[in-house]
């Protein structure tokens, strides 16, 4: 049997009529008549019995009634599900971002924004280090990453990087610190004899060099006390009383005890989350993805920059959570 003949089936065991049936679906009584004999002939039973005035269900026909219309049901729910996943509406989008991607608003601002255009769409999340990032998309282990790219990681046109959100950093401090009693903005020339607490290079973040380059700007090096693979524990280092750091901002929600915060003023404290994606022909529903986020993107970000893979990146376990 096949989706016609059952298709033909349904209609005459829900109008108990060959000819009522046959106006249902638009076709002459007699090719009808064909298929039903022909799906009886394949089963080797009778599905009607039928008279001059009537048409009535077999015990055999009454079950493949039931079993009929469910073949049916999910043959088309198939079909429409392929259809979708053809124009980009359904299907797996594995996104990688790195520790302070969810802290802002605006990630979950990216992800209503996409579930609730694309319901059917499943986005795999996984926590990954920046140059994990990079090793995992030449790979074709992630779709996307939303990283901070140092420049090293940007010299190959193997990787599209596209600035999605401006990023501005904040000095962290011990409360204690005698330049946390003021909210006013401190300059880095401020801080040439502070030490500082930072990220190790090799994570490839794009926080040391940001604050070599922050440094390097107001004339001095900092001295690096005491580096971590992670910023919270950079910021609880930082509580520990071990230096002063310099984080992105959106690091004061984590309200750590024992920790104070100034700005830094100028646009040497600015920089860009970008989202990452292998330079090839795009399918649909990454496409869609990439449509999402350019009309959430902002209107005076840079042009889309080239990057290239850290291949000394040592894979890290990725923690993975998957959003229906």
């Amino acid at each position: 049997m096949d989706y016609r003949q059952l298709r033909y089936f349904i209609a005459v065991a829900e109008e108990l009529s060959f000819s009522r049936a046959a106006r249902k679906l638009n076709i002459s009584q007699p090719p009808l008549s064909i298929q039903i004999k022909a799906i009886e002939t394949e089963l080797g039973t009778s599905l009607f019995s039928r008279n001059r005035r009537r048409v009535e269900l077999t015990p055999a026909g009454e079950v493949l009634l039931e079993n009929a219309r469910r073949a049916v049901k999910q043959l088309e729910h198939t079909t429409e599900a392929v259809r979708r996943a053809g124009r980009g509406e359904a299907g797996t989008i594995r996104l990688a971002f790195t520790s302070s991607v969810p802290m802002r608003e605006a990630f979950a601002v990216m992800l209503r924004a996409f579930r609730g255009r694309y319901p059917d769409v499943q986005i795999e999340l996984q926590h990954m280090g920046t140059g994990c990032q990079f090793s995992a998309l030449a790979n074709d282990q992630i779709d996307f990453g939303i990283l901070r790219p140092p420049a090293a990681l940007q010299q190959n046109r193997n990787i599209k990087l596209m600035p999605l959100w401006r990023d501005r950093s904040r000095l962290f401090l011990p409360s204690n610190h005698p330049l946390a009693h003021s909210n006013a903005p401190i300059s880095m020339t401020e801080l040439v004899d502070q030490p500082f607490v930072g990220v190790e290079p090799l994570v490839n973040c794009g926080m040391h060099e940001h604050l070599m380059s922050l440094c390097g700007a107001a004339g001095f090096t900092p001295r690096i006390e005491q580096e971590a693979r992670e910023l919270n524990t950079v910021l609880g280092l930082v509580s520990a009383g071990l230096g002063i750091a310099v984080l992105p901002e959106c690091y004061v929600c984590m309200a750590m005890p024992g920790v104070s915060s100034r700005p830094i003023p100028g646009v040497e404290a600015e920089s860009w989350l970008m989202i990452a994606m292998r330079e090839r022909s795009v399918p649909p529903l990454l496409q869609r993805f990439v449509d999402v986020v350019c009309n959430l993107g902002r209107a005076d970000a840079p042009e889309l920059v080239p990057s290239t893979i850290n291949e000394h990146a040592k894979a890290e376990p990725a923690r993975i959570v998957k959003l229906r």
